[in-house]
């Protein structure tokens, strides 16, 4: 079976095994006696005081999943963790005039432990790389549009990398996106034709 394959398997089995994600199940024995509806101790929710029940069926579900944003980050996210480091840099950061071998360090979730943010969720980047000399952003633009704040999370990464890891010769943003000219996705960035704020 091919990885990304792999991918969509782990996303159905998490659909059916919840549990594993950390989300608990409370049984029927819990729901109360009235026949119409279902009655809980509030000391049953924790952590938010969120309840989830699936709201479609599996096969939906996979529909709805694989239309998703994340989903696509997560699988350009692997793809390029595991790719070798000429592959990072001929399609990633040759387009930038970045000229660096590697080696490539893919930057996830661990963002918030790396730059000492505790648990806090405080972006999500779509790709992050780092090198003894570079710092790259990639921005996966494909139905939706950008804003400066995008522009400035990746701005704010590279600064953040550069306190943790030291200065860095080549920094980048890449953007991935549909959109017919660059003058397009500028303006959506608040930048000028020449890419400049």
């Amino acid at each position: 079976m091919a990885w990304h394959r792999k991918y969509w398997d782990a996303v159905e089995h998490f659909y059916w095994e919840p549990s594993h994600l950390g989300l608990a199940s409370i049984n029927q024995g819990r729901w109360g006696d009235d026949p119409k509806l279902i009655q809980l101790p509030r000391s049953l929710i924790k952590n938010g005081g969120t309840i989830y029940t699936r709201a479609g069926t599996s096969k939906s579900n996979r529909i709805r999943v694989r239309g998703l944003e994340e989903t696509l980050n997560h699988t350009f996210d692997i793809t390029f963790a595991i790719a070798p480091d000429a592959v990072l840099a001929e399609i990633l950061c040759r387009p930038l005039g970045i000229l660096d071998a590697g080696p490539f360090q893919s930057i996830g979730r661990e963002v918030s432990e790396r730059y000492g943010w505790g648990d806090a969720n405080v972006t999500q980047q779509d790709g992050f790389f780092v090198s003894p000399t570079s710092a790259l952003g990639v921005e996966l633009k494909l139905g939706a549009t950008t804003s400066p704040i995008q522009v400035l999370k990746y701005l704010a990464l590279m600064v953040l990398e550069e306190k943790h890891s030291g200065p860095k010769e080549q920094l980048g943003l890449l953007y991935v996106t549909p959109a017919k000219t660059s003058d397009e996705v500028f303006k959506q960035c608040g930048a000028d034709a020449t890419g400049l704020m």
